[in-house]
């Protein structure tokens, strides 16, 4: 297949071929590879590639940093608590973000809480 010119279904295309050649040179050096955004025009593309290793998770390392900040500890990663009577899962800080700073999961969705919703394990840890 010959490309003629680049569109927003050619890169997806490529994308897709960029991430299997990436994992393949990645997994024997025990990296993670994934193609990341892309920006286009009619002739070129520019991905941008992201190699990381297997098994790091980014967002644990920047919890274990910050948590201290909002009065957690790096063992709260991953807890559950309640929040507007709804249960959580605590997987990350943002500590640059100032409304909505804590990340959570529920039902396979990630989601953006207020600094605010992690008071209840912070009473546990307190106890």
């Amino acid at each position: 297949m010959e490309i003629t010119s680049i569109d927003r279904n050619t890169c997806k295309f490529l994308r897709e071929q960029l991430d299997e050649a990436l994992s393949a040179m990645a997994l024997p050096l025990g990296l993670t590879a994934k193609a990341g955004s892309a920006r286009y025009d009619g002739n070129t593309v520019d991905f941008k590639v992201t190699l990381a290793l297997a098994g790091h998770d980014a967002n644990r390392t920047e919890f274990d940093r910050c948590c201290i900040a909002f009065g957690l500890t790096p063992e709260d990663y991953g807890k559950e608590f309640q929040f507007r009577r709804k249960t959580w899962k605590l997987v990350g800080i943002k500590i640059r973000a100032s409304k909505y700073p804590i990340i959570a999961e529920r039902e396979g969705k990630r989601w953006k809480l207020p600094r605010e919703a992690v008071e209840s394990l912070k009473k546990a840890n307190a106890a």
